[in-house]
This record gives structure tokens, C-alpha cells and sequence, in this order.
């Protein structure tokens, strides 16, 4: 059984010509887990090893221009885009059917795919997502409006900005402190991280994803 210790991702795969950060553990079942934003697989770090002690093999990646996956320069990123990568992921990893368990912005994802390809599924587990028009608060609108200037801020105000989401996005505040804070700030700073974070999460943050949810899910 793995531990919390061992990496997440150990592998990659090309999905459409970009390079995608991955990574499989244990034996059983297939379950594949669906990250949301601002985060990346840290956030498994600690139920990774609980599924694989449960009797599951699970799949697991980083999406597209989110932590070790690429950031492209072009290409879209939103979460439509995302459900067709994670459909050629099910392929390439020859999962035929999966459970799939979507966070967040991952949850989105996952029930659109439920939507448009639900002969993949074993089950679908959702949890904390964007849904119908309920979302992005007015602050994140502000910055999704705007956020080719965001990604222009000095890093100071960007840094803090991030600590403060990050610190309300947890209900035990002393456990976003030290290490776990600095591997969920990593990806998210930088020359790279900053303005990938407007480009690639923020700028999808868009409630035409989610709106006809509502009329899916009567």
C-alpha cells in the first residue's frame, strides 16, 4: 500500500499534443480522481492511499495548464475543453468504464462527462462544484474580467492573494500552514504560475459551463 510520502504523479502522457502529468496506483477498480482549482493532485495526497487500500487502482492528473501539466501558451484550457482531455485520458489509460470522483471546478467536469459519455461510468462522486449560475462570486468575476491585467500585478499582491484563498478554502486553517501551503503555492506563483493561474483557471471560470445543469438535472 502506498503512502502519503510517495508521488503523486510519476508519469506523463501527450493528450492532443500536450503533455499531461499523471499518475496510477495500486490494483482493483478503476477510480479516477478530477482535481479542481486553485489546486492541483495535492489535494489527494492524503485519500490516494485510503482508495488503494480500499481495493482501487487509482488514476489520477493534473488538468491541462494546472500544476506539473503543461501550461500552453495557445490552446483552451476551460472546462468543456477539459472533459474532451479527460476523455482521451480514459482511453489512453484503456478504461473502458471508471468511477470518477470530480472536486470543484473537477466536479464540473466530471458531470459533464457523466452527461455526454455516462456508459463510462461506474459511478460518479461530485463534491464542493460550480454549478447552475451560482458562480464565480463577484470578486473572481472582477479578476476573470480583467485577468490579463491580474496576471500583470507585482508578485507581492499576487502571493497574498493566494494565501488568502487558499485560507478560507479550508475549514482546518492550522493545516494550510508550512509545507502543504508551499505545495499548493508552488504551481501558483512565478514567472510561469501567476500568469498561468489568470490564463488557464481563473479566465474559465465561467457559469455557461454549469448553467444548463439545471435543465439536465430537473
Amino acid at each position: 500500500m502506498m503512502t502519503i510520502h510517495e508521488p503523486l504523479l510519476n508519469g506523463h502522457t501527450l493528450i492532443s499534443g500536450y503533455r499531461i502529468a499523471t499518475g496510477i496506483h495500486g490494483a482493483g477498480t478503476p477510480l479516477v480522481l478530477v482535481h479542481g482549482t486553485p489546486a492541483h493532485c495535492v489535494i489527494w495526497r492524503e485519500l490516494v492511499p485510503v482508495f488503494v487500500g480500499a481495493g482501487f487502482q487509482v488514476h489520477l492528473y493534473d488538468l491541462l495548464g494546472f500544476g506539473a501539466s503543461e501550461r500552453p501558451v495557445r490552446g483552451d484550457t476551460s472546462v468543456a475543453a477539459q472533459v474532451t482531455v479527460l476523455v482521451a485520458l480514459l482511453d489512453h489509460w484503456q478504461l473502458p468504464k471508471v468511477h470518477l470522483f470530480g472536486h470543484d471546478i473537477g466536479g464540473a467536469i466530471s458531470l459533464r462527462l457523466a452527461f455526454e459519455h455516462a456508459t463510462r461510468l461506474l459511478s460518479l462522486t461530485i463534491a464542493d462544484i460550480p454549478s447552475y449560475d451560482s458562480w464565480p462570486s463577484p470578486t473572481w468575476k472582477h479578476m476573470r474580467d480583467d485577468y490579463a491585467q491580474c496576471a500583470l500585478m507585482p508578485a507581492s499582491a499576487h502571493r497574498s492573494a493566494m494565501l488568502r484563498q487558499l485560507g478560507m478554502a479550508v475549514f482546518h486553517k492550522d493545516r494550510m500552514q508550512g509545507e502543504t501551503l508551499q505545495r499548493y503555492l508552488e504551481p501558483l506563483c512565478g514567472v510561469v504560475g501567476q500568469p498561468s493561474f489568470y490564463q488557464h483557471q481563473v479566465a474559465h471560470y465561467d457559469a455557461s459551463y454549469t448553467r444548463d445543469f439545471a435543465e439536465k438535472l430537473p
